[in-house]
């Protein structure tokens, strides 16, 4: 299984996927040496048990990243292709979980330039505007001050999308700041 970093298409799959194997296969340790020190020793009071129930612990982190990815669908390549193609020179971030204080959300695509972040979410949020401060506050802790906007409509979305969309080029120097927001973005991301 090829390693998918964060922000690229198919992060969510890759995540489910490793986490789940990651699970089965400490409960599957587990199991063993539990059956290891029982027939060893003839009892579970033993090291090897010890050990079994201390590789519990990695297990169960894995078990939960499994259960937090698990509602969530990576996204279609194609409809990736089609917001890249509206977005223009637009820094794209695909298949984002964001974890706020308030709660954790699911986005689609996030598109970045020097000004704004426009995020598409699918997750039943209440209030953006709220979710949105945090994000800014999160960014100007880093030395970022920029607009967040999150649109839970993907067809407002794609319209502030072409609004902003510029097909004018970045410099490298603009590309490195487009890149240093996304990386700062992508600590919030689970």
């Amino acid at each position: 299984m090829k390693k998918v970093l964060k922000g690229n298409i198919g992060y969510i799959r890759y995540k489910k996927t490793s986490q789940l194997l990651k699970s089965l296969l400490g409960i599957a340790i587990i199991v063993a040496l539990v059956f290891i020190g029982i027939k060893l020793h003839g009892n579970r009071n033993n090291v090897i048990t010890v050990i079994a129930a201390v590789t519990a612990i990695p297990t169960g982190k894995a078990l939960v990243g499994f259960f937090m990815f698990i509602k969530y669908k990576s996204l279609d390549k194609s409809r990736a292709d089609e917001l890249s193609k509206l977005a223009g020179s637009l820094l794209p971030i695909y298949e984002l979980v964001l974890s706020t204080k308030e709660k954790a959300f699911h986005a689609d695509v996030a598109f970045i330039n020097l000004e704004n972040i426009i995020i598409c979410s699918d997750s039943d949020i209440k209030d953006t505007t709220k979710l949105e401060k945090e994000i800014e506050k999160f960014l100007k802790v880093e030395d970022i001050k920029i607009n967040v906007k999150i649109f839970t409509d993907e067809k407002l979305f794609e319209k502030r999308i072409a609004s902003i969309s510029s097909k004018d080029t970045y410099t490298d120097k603009d590309k490195e700041q487009m890149i240093t927001i996304a990386n700062k973005l992508l600590i919030l991301n689970i």
